[in-house]
């Protein structure tokens, strides 16, 4: 019998995700499994062996004035002289923190990439079986880490470097034969591994390392990699995300570095019309990159800057509307920054990904990149001078002394009405915030509609969990993107979107921006925010924001009647209640209506104080690394954790309160800071 409830989810699936995606969803599980996909790229690398004629090295870019480089990182070059003698010993960091051994070898080298594909998906169809985490195989082989190396090679010149660039590149050829194995299985990663390589080339070109035999492999495994990346375009099409720009950076650059190979044609072709189609059509209006995700809108402006770079060279521009989005996603992460570190909300999916480490600048300071995305698109930098603009020197942009744009100061108290995220800065305080609202227009990251960040002396007190892990046990199997783990409501203990595996979201929970105001006098700001999501219990939670323009802000959720011929308020509703907070010593005291918590930051105090508007019974629970540390209300491990990147868990506090609702309800979160 069909299943009437399942058809209507696959249904809106369709709808949500639009046909073109669907068609290249479907003409890539076509290729794959009749054996297109392994004869296309079987032929394509026999092209790439039958050359007959040796390659040339078209160099992509300038490399900058070493003085400059050094002016620009300061006293801190004996971070990077560190980061490169770690790189030597055999170490390399991934996902901005862990340092792990650099080890290219793969139990899959013999099997064919598309074969591959085709036994993970066989694989994944048994019950219970827990699929290979690739996350940190591909890290390491993306060679992220050669770009510390690189660098340091350049400023000091010192050939153990470049050794061990040459033995790390040879390494990496003797385990992963082209196109078998993990590491050959996503386009991406290729392309990734394609542009870390390009960047590093010019600058040990001409050490007596780079003898003419390792030249001429390395410019041949070029041109393998960029073979490999067309075979399965319909794959990143049919994801319309960073895959389709990493894939078509990675032509670009091909075409441009080995412009006397017979492909470079068609790869320039493909790449500079898919890289303009994806930055026009998966940047939003308000800046906002469609992967709902921080990390992932610097992702596409590191491609970004380094497909800009290469243009410089060739005397070629971005196309107007390319640029124009470019400035707005600027604009937009910059708008979520913290001044006075670079830290940025941990918004949506964020697996790690810092693809071109080109500042000495710890993995969550934002700052290199906007400076000089500023720099190349806006066309002054937003910040002023710091180790930061290292990275604009590697982007061949201008850093001589001009004055920034200073927006940073917030000379007056701002309210950022976007479709995504309203950022709230009162004028002349401390604290700030951010509320999650949206009307979605592509697939979601997280269920966090009405999500609240907020931010005191620099401090992100009440925050978003991450990601942490994508494949693992279950509740770690990309958990934390639940709308339980983030600060909202959850009613009737479900999710605002109905989940189909660890990354689709379907029935999109649409949210509509109520109202909001600026104080004339006092500074105050005000937003009034509303989802969608619970119109099958009958329900809206409306949110409002509200600072009082110095250290008081309020929360005030209610839960609204929803009716219409299929759905009305059907009391009573069960809803619960989650705020995120840094891991600070904690006091907290039971109220007749609520709760009161007060944290000792190392800054001064919180208190946070917990009211329903109507009486009723309420539970309540506080939970700290997983385990409960007051209350009586049962809570599951994934609560009082905080990722910061991919693979690492630090303890914080989730505070929890429940309730049953038996008409419009509302709860009042109010928060105080003390010096």
């Amino acid at each position: 019998m069909i299943n009437l409830k399942k058809l209507g989810i696959v249904f809106k699936a369709i709808q949500e995700l639009g046909i073109n995606q669907i068609k290249h969803f479907i003409l890539y599980e076509l290729a794959l499994r009749t054996g297109w996909i392994e004869w296309q790229s079987r032929k394509a690398l026999q092209q790439v062996k039958n050359l007959s004629s040796p390659l040339v090295f078209n160099h992509p870019y300038h490399l900058p004035e070493r003085q400059r480089i050094r002016q620009a990182i300061g006293n801190d070059l004996d971070v990077l002289i560190s980061q490169a003698d770690k790189i030597c010993q055999g170490k390399a960091q991934i996902f901005g923190d862990e340092w792990v051994e650099i080890n290219f070898f793969q139990s899959q080298k013999y099997q064919w990439f598309s074969g591959l594909a085709l036994s993970e998906r066989n694989q994944n169809t048994y019950p219970g079986l827990i699929p290979l985490d690739l996350k940190p195989i591909w890290e390491i082989a993306r060679f992220s880490w050669v770009y510390p190396l690189s660098r340091a090679y350049w400023i000091t010149s010192d050939e153990r470097y470049a050794v061990a660039f040459w033995e790390y590149f040879e390494q990496f050829n003797e385990h992963n034969p082209p196109y078998y194995g993990y590491n050959w299985l996503s386009a991406q990663e290729a392309a990734l591994r394609l542009i870390a390589w390009t960047f590093a080339y010019p600058i040990f070109e001409n050490s007596p390392q780079s003898t003419s035999l390792r030249k001429d492999h390395f410019l041949k495994t070029l041109a393998e990699h960029a073979a490999r990346i067309p075979s399965t375009l319909d794959y990143s099409l049919a994801q319309n995300n960073n895959h389709l720009l990493s894939d078509a950076a990675g032509l670009i650059t091909a075409s441009i570095c080995l412009s006397n190979l017979p492909q470079r044609d068609y790869w320039w072709e493909l790449g500079w019309h898919w890289f303009n189609w994806g930055i026009q059509h998966q940047i939003q209006e308000d800046g906002a990159y469609l992967q709902h995700s921080c990390n992932y809108q610097r992702l596409m402006l590191q491609l970004a800057l380094w497909v800009n770079l290469m243009l410089m060279e060739q005397n070629i521009e971005f196309p107007a509307a390319t640029r124009d989005k470019l400035a707005k996603a600027t604009m937009w992460l910059y708008s979520l920054i913290e001044p006075s570190n670079g830290r940025s909300l941990n918004f949506g999916p964020n697996d790690g990904s810092l693809i071109q480490p080109l500042s000495i600048a710890p993995f969550d300071d934002y700052r290199p990149v906007v400076q000089a995305a500023s720099r190349a698109f806006l066309k002054s930098p937003l910040f002023a001078e710091g180790n930061w603009d290292e990275m604009s020197l590697w982007y061949g942009l201008n850093t001589d002394k001009r004055k920034s744009l200073d927006s940073v100061d917030y000379a007056g108290s701002s309210l950022a009405p976007n479709n995504s995220i309203i950022v709230l800065r009162p004028q002349g305080s401390s604290s700030w915030a951010a509320m999650r609202c949206t009307h979605f227009y592509n697939r979601p990251g997280h269920a966090d509609q009405l999500h609240v960040d907020m931010w005191w002396e620099g401090i992100n007190l009440v925050k978003d969990a991450g990601t942490y892990l994508y494949t693992a046990q279950p509740p770690w199997n990309n958990s934390l993107a639940e709308t339980f783990y983030h600060n909202t409501l959850t009613i009737n203990h479900t999710n605002q979107m109905i989940k189909l595996g660890r990354f689709l979201w379907v029935n999109w929970a649409q949210g509509k921006l109520v109202s909001y105001s600026i104080g004339k006098d006092s500074g105050s700001l005000k937003i009034v925010a509303e989802h969608y999501g619970y119109r099958k219990w009958g329900a809206v939670h409306r949110r409002s924001l509200e600072s009082d323009g110095k250290v008081n802000w309020t929360v005030f959720d209610e839960i609204l009647p929803y009716s219409n011929k299929f759905n009305s308020f059907s009391p009573p509703i069960h809803v619960r209640l989650h705020w995120l907070l840094e891991d600070f010593p904690w006091e907290i005291k039971e109220e007749e209506d609520g709760l009161s918590l007060m944290l000792q930051t190392n800054q001064g105090d919180l208190e946070i104080r917990i009211r329903t508007q109507q009486f009723g019974q309420t539970q309540r629970g506080l939970v700290r690394g997983g385990v409960q540390v007051y209350g009586e209300l049962p809570i599951s491990s994934p609560y009082g954790w905080y990722s910061p990147t991919y693979g690492k868990l630090q303890p914080a506090l989730s505070i929890v309160l429940e309730k049953q609702v038996y008409s419009s309800d509302a709860i009042e979160t109010i928060w105080n800071f003390r010096r």
